[in-house]
């Protein structure tokens, strides 16, 4: 039940293991010899093809751990990766997952001082949808200008909400937003 895997920080492409510990949650009203002899096999998966991971656990009573190996792809659009590991009863696969685990990998895209730091891209959304671009900010950093251009045939209002945001030590997300 924690928040699974949360990587915002550079991350080179390529293999990298990483571990989680897997422990099962019992009611109160569960006995000792009932944990003692509590023990599932369980089937994993992974949502995406970079997730690597065993087909196969065993839980018990006690701590498991998983160490899957994540082949992070090449990625300089500043987009998020994303992808869950599942794991299935294998007594019954079609019950729905047991546990899942969130990896989430932030990648974001170096902007160069030979170009000024400017970078120009294209987003193409839909009315309601989210689009997020992630930047790793240049040293001594204090400003942005943002240039926004809508390109439509038609003449409907439309309203954009840009959220600017940087890590800061010590200081939550609201704090610097």
């Amino acid at each position: 039940d924690g928040p699974g895997l949360y990587l915002r920080e550079p991350v080179l492409p390529g293999k990298k293991v990483v571990s989680f510990s897997i422990s099962p949650r019992f009611a109160e009203k569960v006995t000792s010899q009932e944990r003692f002899e509590f023990a599932h096999d369980l089937l994993l998966s992974a949502t995406v093809d970079w997730i690597e991971l065993p087909e196969y656990m065993r839980m018990e009573s006690g701590r498991t751990d998983i160490r899957p190996v994540l082949d992070i792809p090449k990625n300089d659009s500043g987009e998020i990766l994303f992808g869950e590991i599942l794991a299935h009863l294998a007594s019954n696969p079609d019950a729905g997952p047991v546990f899942r685990i969130p990896v989430t990998i932030i990648s974001s895209q170096q902007l160069d001082s030979k170009d000024s730091y400017r970078h120009d891209f294209d987003v193409t959304i839909e009315a309601g949808q989210t689009a997020r671009r992630f930047f790793e900010v240049p040293a001594r950093t204090n400003r942005l200008k943002l240039r926004l251009e809508l390109e439509a045939e038609d003449q409907l209002e439309r309203r954009v909400t840009l959220h600017a945001v940087t890590p800061v030590s010590n200081l939550s997300f609201r704090e610097t937003e």
